[in-house]
């Protein structure tokens, strides 16, 4: 299996648990576990993303040949930082908020790094088909919510 095939395999498996607890929370389901539960794993999931998509930037931050600036390393922090916050408010709208946002400035980055050649164009297209099923995602629980 090559290295852009088991990317592409392990991006579409990390998208299941987004599509199918926003699905079971949307339904109002609580055959499998409370919506409470759903919910808590749900954000808790999108927060661990999150910060693994912020590592990526420090990756490409450190390659010699990207001359990246500093705000690249401090961009990756706040989205990490950002993530264990959304989990400690108090409601849950701002929580899904703060994800969504989170996940938006994400896609933002990436952009502005495919532009620079700084990502593989293979690489952006798969980010952006993720970025967009995790967006769907948040936004399906935050108006379900409401």
């Amino acid at each position: 299996m090559t290295r852009q095939t088991l990317a592409r395999t392990l991006t579409y498996l990390g998208a299941i648990p987004f599509i199918g607890l926003s699905f079971y929370i949307y339904s109002g389901m609580t055959v499998v576990m409370s919506q409470a539960t759903a919910f808590k794993l749900f954000v808790t999931y999108a927060a661990v993303i999150l910060t693994f998509l912020a590592g990526i930037h420090w990756g490409v931050a450190l390659n010699p040949k990207h001359k990246a600036s500093q705000t690249l390393f401090v961009s990756s922090n706040v989205m990490a930082l950002t993530a264990w916050l959304s989990l400690n408010l108090s409601k849950t709208s701002q929580t899904l908020l703060l994800l969504l946002i989170g996940f938006v400035v994400q896609l933002i980055i990436d952009t502005v790094l495919y532009r620079k050649h700084w990502l593989r164009e293979w690489f952006f297209k798969l980010r952006a088909i993720a970025s967009a099923i995790v967006i769907g995602s948040l936004l399906l629980v935050y108006y379900h919510l409401l």
